[in-house]
């Protein structure tokens, strides 16, 4: 990510835009503080935009105070499940909504707002983002902060920040203004709290069941009086973010499925300070730094990761949550630039990935532990998407990697011939909550900041697919294609290949609980999932991607429908020739 400074950081976690002023998901690199006007306009301009403010203590003091609001939770299902994520306080922000093509903003008549309006105008225009309603943004802001009215001071321009292209979501940069006000006003709002950098780092390496935590902007905020960031400390250049310290995500382009184009390289160094020493001796191996999943393709990708190994200590660990091509193919570039780096992965990983990649592997399972930089990282058996599949997870700052068991974006698809079970991946969403994590970084997509209410809806996703499922079959659906068309109608059929793989893995966990009809045969059912059901799927696929208009298929989603077409109308002409 970039940052531009100036003369003086609904459901975000999923990366869609929000229209309420939720927290920005993930979009922040540490970089050296450093002055410079406004950036000419852009070339092209990204879809989304948000405006946030820095509102500081004015009072002539050594202690450094930020006030930050609480951010709106997710909406909650119903029952609401006993375990909820902690409250997350930010900077107050808001979407920079686009005003229609030819009308002029709405006029604001509060005059304490005219200031702050103006001079937000005047620097969005020099950043070349015009056609913005900068009036409501600024009043939504102002009201987050005086609710019931209060003193709007100057807004000075402070930084642009480019959020990373997670995707498959366009990525939402930040406009961040800098006022200052004084901490005894009597009109701040409740859900808001001044708080100093000492209490802000404290929030974010102890993570504590209760402990509030803040967000992205906040720590991007409060970076400069921080220990330095991953990317200072080792010079990564690599467009990413770091959240919480000593975390490092990174997405690197790969050969991963639709939507998805990129894989989360995540580099680990933790830097939380230690209450007690760390025993090494139960470690199955130490390092002075971490990279998982380096999937990266093609060479461009490759040479960015070359890169970044160079730059990380040569003491490298390799971890590996699953064998898929999209996780493993940056390992030989890895191996050239450090030969002296390990590998980690479940030794069903290890025989999967095949090639000899000449890097030492080690074989672990779920408990086992590993020590980075000083800290321990804890193992978790993960099976559902594999049944070799891993997690890591580093308890002091409550960071959960997950690889292919979560996705920033819908939901994971379980590889059947690899391991992957219905009952395995419930089992291990419920492992996973019972670890309360503050953050899960999925291989793919938008980390989150509410991971609890994400495992928690995969959950019920989960069980409401197989209500489907078993719904369509005792109405009479008993081919591959009949099923997967009724308990997927919410998805677009150039999707239903892939879905096919969980309609297979919940019929197993229906078959597990005696739930099948007695007269639905599985083997005819398995019959009918090969090129029947994918010659069937083709003429679905086509309408529904002809009946989209052109501007909305247009990109990566038109990239993706299309390449899965041709894939599985080719797979089905040779099979058809070979029978």
């Amino acid at each position: 990510m970039s940052v531009v400074v100036g003369i003086f950081p609904p459901l975000p976690a999923f990366g869609v835009a929000a229209a309420a002023p939720l927290q920005l998901p993930f979009s922040i690199l540490f970089s050296p503080p450093s002055f410079s006007h406004p950036p000419s306009p852009m070339a092209s301009a990204p879809t989304h935009f948000r405006l946030a403010l820095l509102v500081k203590d004015a009072q002539p003091s050594e202690l450094f105070q930020l006030f930050l609001t609480r951010q709106p939770s997710p909406p909650s299902a119903s029952p609401p499940h006993p375990l909820l994520d902690v409250d997350v306080w930010d900077l107050p922000s808001t979407p920079l909504a686009s005003l229609l093509r030819g009308k002029h903003p709405p006029h604001n008549d509060d005059p304490r707002l005219f200031k702050a309006i103006s001079n937000v105008t005047y620097n969005l225009e020099c950043l070349g983002l015009k056609g913005f309603d900068v009036c409501a943004a600024v009043a939504q802001i102002q009201a987050r902060i005086f609710p019931t009215g209060g003193p709007c001071k100057s807004w000075r321009y402070w930084k642009y920040i480019e959020e990373p292209e997670f995707g498959p979501n366009p990525p939402i940069h930040t406009i961040v203004f800098l006022t200052e006000t004084f901490t005894d006003e009597a009109c701040f709002a409740a859900d808001g709290e001044w708080i100093d950098p000492h209490m802000a780092y404290s929030m974010l390496v102890n993570a504590d069941s209760k402990q509030k935590r803040i967000g992205t902007l906040a720590m991007f905020a409060f970076s400069s009086h921080f220990p330095s960031g991953l990317s200072f400390k080792y010079n990564l250049s690599i467009h990413g973010q770091e959240y919480p310290p000593g975390v490092f995500v990174a997405p690197m382009d790969s050969a991963t499925l639709s939507p998805f184009s990129k894989t989360n390289l995540v580099v680990m160094a933790p830097t939380a300070p230690l209450h007690h020493p760390v025993d090494t001796t139960v470690a199955v191996a130490c390092g002075d730094a971490l990279i998982c999943d380096p999937g990266c393709y093609p060479s461009a990708a490759h040479a960015q990761l070359a890169k970044i190994v160079n730059e990380l200590p040569k003491k490298l660990l390799i971890f590996v949550t699953h064998h898929h091509h999209d996780h493993v193919e940056g390992l030989p570039t890895v191996k050239q630039n450090n030969p002296r780096a390990i590998i980690i992965a479940h030794e069903k990983t290890l025989q999967r990935m095949g090639k000899d990649y000449g890097l030492d592997c080690i074989a672990v399972d779920g408990g086992s532990k590993l020590v980075i930089s000083g800290q321990e990282l804890e193992i978790i058996s993960a099976p559902g998407h594999t049944d070799g599949h891993l997690g890591l997870f580093h308890r002091a700052t409550g960071t959960l990697l997950v690889g292919d068991h979560c996705v920033g974006h819908g939901s994971s698809v379980l590889d059947s011939n690899s391991g992957g079970n219905m009952e395995d991946y419930l089992t291990t969403c419920k492992r996973f909550i019972e670890l309360a994590p503050k953050v899960i970084i999925p291989a793919h997509g938008y980390p989150t900041l509410w991971p609890l209410h994400m495992l928690q809806n995969y959950i019920r996703h989960r069980e409401a697919r197989e209500a489907k499922v078993l719904c369509a079959i005792q109405r009479g659906a008993r081919t591959a294609y009949q099923v997967v068309s009724q308990a997927y109608q919410d998805t677009p059929p150039a999707y239903w290949p892939a879905a096919l793989m969980n309609v297979k893995l919940h019929l197993n966990h229906l078959k597990i609980i005696s739930q099948i009809p007695s007269d639905f045969n599985m083997d005819e059912f398995d019959r009918s999932s090969k090129a029947p059901f994918i010659l069937r799927c083709l003429p679905a696929a086509a309408s529904h991607m002809l009946q989209k208009p052109l501007l909305s298929i247009m990109g990566t989603s038109l990239a993706g429908s299309l390449s899965v077409i041709v894939v599985v109308g080719a797979v089905a002409c040779l099979w058809t020739k070979k029978k």
